[in-house]
């Protein structure tokens, strides 16, 4: 369940229960597993989760931003749930990707990274806007949002300083 789509805006904890009847309509009530994408977009869904552990359902709950950290979510569900880590490609796995031969890939890997939308992307232009989006998403909204961060320039100045040095013998 994509709760990040546009016609669930402003959906509230007592409208999760549709949501499920609707699930439990196209799939059947049989179902093991429920995928539950950016939950966070909903004020109070960890009551509803926590109420869905107690079935037999296998609940997971993915997110991607300031509201939804792994150690808020390991707080709300105390014991009952495991963490994921969810890693970017490894060069191996980039391969069976990416079409075009090693040394190219290998370019494409050491310069963009090996997330997996970047190898199915066809050129320069939308890797570089991928990814800014992403940086843009991941790093400067959400601490923004978490932290209350005014100063977007001093914070993108930081980023980027922290992130260019992570190499270097020497960092800030």
């Amino acid at each position: 369940v994509n709760l990040d789509d546009d016609r669930l805006t402003n959906i509230r904890t007592e409208d999760l229960n549709l949501v499920l009847s609707c699930v439990y309509q196209i799939y059947g009530t049989d179902i093991q597993y429920l995928f539950l994408d950016e939950i966070q977009n909903v004020d109070g869904w960890y009551l509803f989760v926590n109420r869905l552990l107690r079935s037999n359902l296998k609940i997971f709950v993915t997110g991607s931003n300031a509201k939804f950290l792994s150690k808020d979510v390991i707080t709300e569900f105390r014991g009952r749930g495991d963490e994921i880590h969810i890693y970017p490609l490894s060069f191996k796995e980039f391969m069976q990707v990416y079409s075009g031969d090693k040394i190219t890939a290998l370019d494409e890997y050491m310069t963009y990274g090996g997330l997996p939308h970047i190898a199915t992307l066809s050129n320069e232009e939308q890797k570089i806007s991928y990814l800014k989006n992403l940086f843009e998403e991941t790093y400067i909204k959400d601490i923004k949002e978490r932290y209350g961060v005014r100063n977007d320039t001093e914070l993108s100045e930081t980023i980027n300083i922290v992130a260019s040095s992570i190499g270097g013998l020497v960092n800030p």
